[in-house]
């Protein structure tokens, strides 16, 4: 049925059109229409918007089959419209604040779109909905079943406070170039998953789950306030990421790469540096309240005191030529003493009382020397001892068990 006018009912039946047959298919082929819809939705098997102009819906309506914007808008205003079938765009889909769209049925939609955001989103089809734009939400993303998956150059914006409810058998995806936003100047809540780049708004507390938050691309805080839990938040890219200064209680730095941390770095609990990554904390202070694991892993610290010792995986002192670094106290594995990117020779130091125990090996290229500054000086080495460089002992090196 092609309709280029509007559908009325004058008479007293509730429910004087039925559009539910298999294959029946309504077209709004007209300019301005109003969809035919109410409070409780009216269901067509086949919805379709087929010439320019805006189509609105005035009540709740629900489309079986298939829905096709051709050309024109669908203008869903405060108002419900749930798509079980197929969902093409051609035109637009326009929604808003107070606009809701609920997937159900079956089938992957590859390309999802709305103009102008939703309230809520809901998903319980147990497929893979694609966005195909960025997707803004006053509301709530409730996934009971399914996918949804947010590919490159995609954004979802999140700024309502119940934010995301994901069921066990479904989930979000991400990928290199997608980013979640939790954008509300209010409280919000951090759903516990992996993302791309995780965004936080400027304002209001952003509280992290009792799990684990990954995050592969860039972590953001333009101000909000951070309420870490008891949860991980686990850096794990593959590429090269910064740290910013954060409010951590577990923290992990994953897949390999260098992380680089753009301030001081406060752990409430545990740190995990995983093998093969690289911790860069440059001049800046590393405090942990729990434990330190750096096995198969390296940290660097570039700073004249920021060093601290750690007793598994590697510690670099890789400050420049131009600063005299102190090695911090404690027990290492290994210590790898080098120059960082300047020239000359690098000075490291082990002052007035400083203890260096390593269990594994100490290293000391030719472009670095290394001091033991007075009598209360000590180096004890149970590893191996790699000197290429100079070494002046003012105090007591022992070498050997």
């Amino acid at each position: 049925m092609t309709l280029q006018g509007e559908i009325k009912n004058d008479g007293s039946a509730t429910a004087p059109y039925d559009f539910t047959a298999a294959g029946a298919e309504v077209d709004y082929a007209g300019v301005a229409q109003t969809i035919w819809s109410a409070a409780t939705p009216v269901t067509y098997d086949k919805l379709t918007v087929s010439t320019a102009g805006t189509k609105s819906l005035n009540g709740n309506a629900a489309v079986a089959s298939a829905l096709s914007v051709a050309a024109g808008d669908l203008s869903i205003g405060a108002h419900t419209l749930t798509v079980d079938g197929t969902y093409s765009t051609v035109g637009t889909v326009t929604g808003g604040t107070s606009s809701n769209i609920a997937l159900g049925g079956s089938g992957d939609l590859a390309a999802f779109a709305v103009t102008n955001g939703l309230n809520n989103l809901t998903v319980t089809r147990n497929n893979t909905v694609t966005l195909s734009s960025g997707l803004t939400l006053a509301g709530v993303a409730t996934l009971s079943n399914g996918t949804l998956s947010l590919p490159a150059s995609t954004a979802l914006t999140l700024n309502g406070t119940g934010t995301v409810i994901v069921g066990t058998s479904s989930s979000i995806t991400t990928v290199a170039g997608s980013v979640v936003s939790y954008a509300s100047g209010t409280n919000q809540d951090i759903f516990g998953m992996n993302y791309n780049d995780l965004a936080l708004g400027a304002a209001g507390n952003k509280t992290f789950p009792n799990s684990t938050v990954g995050i592969a691309g860039i972590l953001t805080n333009a101000g909000s306030t951070i309420v870490p839990g008891t949860g991980t938040i686990d850096l794990n890219g593959t590429s090269a990421q910064t740290i910013p200064t954060f409010a951590f209680y577990n923290l992990i730095t994953s897949g390999g790469n260098t992380k680089t941390a753009t301030g001081a770095l406060t752990v409430g609990n545990n740190f995990t540096n995983a093998s093969g990554t690289v911790l860069n904390m440059s001049t800046s202070a590393l405090t942990v309240a729990g434990t330190i694991t750096n096995t198969g892993a390296t940290v660097q610290f570039g700073g004249v005191s920021n060093g601290i010792a750690i007793a598994s995986g590697t510690v670099e002192y890789n400050g420049l030529n131009s600063i005299t670094q102190d090695i911090g106290a404690g027990t290492y594995a290994s210590i790898l003493l080098t120059n960082g990117t300047g020239g000359g020779t690098a000075a490291k130091q082990i002052g007035n009382g400083v203890t260096v125990i390593t269990t594994g090996s100490l290293t000391l290229p030719s472009s670095t020397s290394l001091t033991l500054a007075n009598a209360a000086s000590a180096l004890d080495v149970y590893g191996d001892f790699n000197v290429a460089g100079a070494v002046t002992n003012n105090g007591t090196i022992t070498v050997g068990n």
